[in-house]
């Protein structure tokens, strides 16, 4: 590859780290943030010590990705971008040619986690939490961010963000990042004209798969406001290339899947737990309405808390009521 594209790649990811670094300007992030589960998996990261993000090609729901490039083309249209025509077309040729079909360039692959700023919420238990028969982490946000920072090996991005909502109309509902919509259409603008517009052919191909790589990351940031309720944020880490040795092909079902995993091993010299600072970052459990009053569970939750952990922790019950 030549040095002078080399050099513009990494102009682009200082480019999108600056960008991402804007993004971190909201509001308030709250003190606690909760990830619903099945048991299987809070077993899984108990036993374990790890953390699984998901590759952004894995998401539960594909149509919000597609919902989110929607938002994407209606904001360069009210932004006035300059070169909204030309990107609108490029997204279209993605959706069309077999060239552009990777969500992010295969050297930069991408991963979420996914979380809520609700405590106890029935839509999150029916989505994600088993149907009500899973489990929930209440997790210390500033404690987590600093531990997967710590343990991610990524140099180019692990942020934390909310979840935009937008009405079908493709108008804001909730827009939490300050200046989200101008923020964007500013990136795209000037990485459209400095990355594509200015380079001959090969190079042009080769960066409009950066470039659709990061209007798909864009769109993740995006929900349909019927999902508002949930009130998620989300973990976002691009990881420098697939030798990351935090990357794993794993099996889910009967499926093979890549995960970028956070794992927690420390070592000591009285036989502890390798995986007992993960308590650092779990204020508590709950239980989910399927299982309320389950003292059983509630126990064998603890009695591996303390296997794993070196302490009990704090165990509740979900107050939701399902029929």
């Amino acid at each position: 590859m030549e040095l002078k594209v080399i050099k513009m790649i990494g102009e682009f990811i200082n480019k999108a780290n600056e960008l991402f670094t804007a993004f971190e300007f909201i509001d308030k992030i709250p003190d606690y943030l909760y990830h619903y589960s099945s048991q299987n998996s809070v077993f899984n990261i108990i036993n374990n010590g790890e953390l699984w993000l998901s590759n952004i090609k894995d998401m539960n729901d594909p149509t919000e990705v597609s919902f989110g490039v929607k938002v994407i083309k209606n904001i360069l249209i009210n932004e006035k971008n300059k070169y909204c025509d030309e990107i609108i077309k490029v997204l279209e040729l993605h959706e069309e040619a077999p060239l552009f079909q990777e969500y992010f360039f295969y050297d930069k692959p991408t991963f979420i986690f996914s979380l809520s700023q609700k405590e106890d919420s029935l839509s999150q238990w029916i989505n994600y939490g088993d149907n009500g028969g899973g489990l929930s982490f209440k997790m210390i946000t500033k404690k987590l961010i600093e531990n997967i920072k710590t343990r991610s090996n990524s140099t180019y991005f692990c942020y934390l963000f909310p979840i935009n909502y937008f009405n079908g109309e493709y108008v804001e509902s909730s827009i939490q990042i300050k200046n989200f919509k101008s923020l964007v259409s500013n990136f795209l603008e000037e990485a459209y004209h400095k990355f594509i517009e200015t380079t001959n052919d090969y190079d042009e191909v080769f960066f409009k798969n950066y470039f659709i790589s990061m209007i798909y990351i864009f769109a993740s940031m995006i929900k349909a406001d019927f999902h508002q309720e949930e009130a998620e944020w989300r973990i976002l880490i691009i990881a420098e290339g697939p030798g990351n040795k935090n990357i794993h092909p794993v099996m889910k079902g009967n499926i093979i899947k890549t995960v970028y995993k956070i794992i927690f091993e420390t070592d000591s010299p009285y036989n502890l737990p390798k995986q007992r600072e993960l308590s650092d970052i779990f204020e508590s459990i709950m239980i989910g309405p399927r299982n309320h009053g389950n003292y059983s569970l509630k126990q064998s939750i603890n009695f591996l808390m303390y296997k794993c952990l070196t302490s009990f922790g704090v165990v509740n019950f979900s107050k939701g009521k399902l029929v």
